[in-house]
């Protein structure tokens, strides 16, 4: 969540530490093998912040993303 709050900063410096904190807890989401409600949680908006920071028109959810909504 931080994350997404530093992207409506207004320094540069900001808005790239949040987007460092988003890739670290990415990283670290992968590493778990069960999945309980705060990882699924992080992958959740993770998701949400590369769509909201993403560049391109479409994006592909991620695997983990894909896994999660089949689940509910």
């Amino acid at each position: 969540m931080a994350a997404l709050a530093t992207q409506h900063l207004s320094t540069k410096e900001d808005r790239i530490r949040g987007n460092q904190l988003h890739e670290y807890a990415w990283q670290q989401s992968r590493r778990f093998l069960q999945w309980d409600v705060p990882v699924m949680q992080a992958i959740l908006l993770c998701e949400l912040f590369s769509r909201f920071r993403g560049r391109r028109a479409a994006i592909r959810p991620s695997k983990e993303f894909e896994s999660i909504y089949s689940r509910v």
